[in-house]
C-alpha cells in the first residue's frame, strides 16, 4: 500500500498523468511465506476456480468501510473474524498501518463450550443468537440435558473473554497508531456483533462510546447490488475483496 507519493520534492496524491525528474514512493508492504501462497492457489485450482486478485483481508475491509475521501481522518477498522483480528488505521490520507491480533470470534465460542458443556456448533449457535436475541437462548450441553438461558445471564458468564478479546485489540490498535487513540473505530466481521464488544472498546481506548461503531452497509461509499442482504458487518470484507479487485481491474485496464 502506497502511504505518500513525492515528485521532484513535493506531495502529490498520485503519480498518474504527471511528469518530473525524481519519484519518491513510500509503501507498507506484507509478506506472506510462500507456502501461504501456493495453498491458496492450490485450492483455487482444486474448485475448478482462477485467481483475479489477490488482497489482504484489512485491506479488503477498509476499501469496503473506509473510502479514500474518509482516510484524512484517523481511523481503525478492526475484522473480528474467527482465528484472529485484523487491524487497518488510516490518516493523513492514506493506509498508515497494518497489523493483526491472534484472538477473535473463537476465544468467545470456547468460553461458551467451558461454561456450558457443549460442543463447538451448539457454543457457534449460542454465539449468534446473542448477536441476534438477549431473550431466552435455548441449547442442549453434551449430555443430552436441555437449557434455556437468558441472553444476558451467558454474556456474565463469558465477560471475562470478551474484555480479553476488547483488551488485546485495543492494544494493538494504540501499538500501531502510536499509543494515541484514533478518533472514531469500526467494527466489523461476525464478531464484531457480540453485544458489548463497542463499549469495552470505547472504554479501553478511552473515547466516547459514539466514536465506536458496528460498520455495515450505512457506511460503505461504493453501490453494491445484490439479491441477498449483505448490508451487515460479516459481509464487510467479502463486499471489500470484491471491490478491491474490482479496482484491480481497473488499473489493470
Amino acid at each position: 500500500t502506497a502511504v505518500r507519493h513525492l515528485l521532484d520534492g513535493y506531495p502529490i496524491s498520485t503519480l498518474q498523468g504527471h511528469r518530473g525528474k525524481r519519484v519518491h514512493t513510500e509503501i507498507i508492504a506484507t509478506f506472506l511465506p510462500n507456502a501461504v501462497v501456493e495453498s491458496l492457489y492450490a485450492t483455487m485450482t482444486q474448485t475448478g476456480l482462477s485467481v483475479a486478485s489477490l488482497t489482504l483481508e484489512p485491506i479488503a475491509a477498509m476499501n469496503a468501510i473506509i473510502p479514500k475521501e474518509l482516510r484524512l481522518l484517523n481511523l481503525a477498522l478492526v475484522d473480528i473474524g474467527a482465528g484472529t483480528s485484523d487491524i487497518a488505521v488510516s490518516k493523513e490520507g492514506t493506509v498508515a498501518a497494518y497489523t493483526m491480533a491472534t484472538v477473535a470470534g473463537d476465544e468467545i465460542t470456547e468460553a461458551i463450550i467451558k461454561e456450558y458443556l457443549v460442543d463447538f456448533q451448539t457454543a457457534e449457535d449460542i454465539k449468534l443468537s446473542l448477536g441476534r436475541n438477549l431473550s431466552e437462548i435455548k441449547f442442549h450441553d453434551i449430555l443430552g440435558v436441555a437449557y434455556s438461558v437468558p441472553g444476558q445471564e451467558i454474556l456474565g458468564r463469558i465477560a471475562s473473554a470478551e474484555e480479553e478479546l476488547a483488551s488485546t485489540i485495543c492494544e494493538r490498535i494504540l501499538e500501531v497508531n502510536g499509543q494515541a487513540a484514533p478518533a472514531a473505530v469500526f467494527l466489523v466481521g461476525g464478531g464484531s456483533q457480540l453485544p458489548g464488544l463497542c463499549s469495552l472498546v470505547a472504554e479501553k481506548l478511552s473515547i466516547d462510546r459514539s466514536k465506536v461503531a458496528v460498520g455495515s452497509n450505512n457506511y460503505m461509499k461504493k453501490a453494491v447490488v445484490s439479491e441477498e442482504d449483505v448490508s451487515g458487518p460479516d459481509f464487510a470484507t467479502p463486499m471489500g475483496i470484491a471491490i478491491t479487485a474490482m479496482l484491480a481491474r481497473e488499473r489493470d485496464r
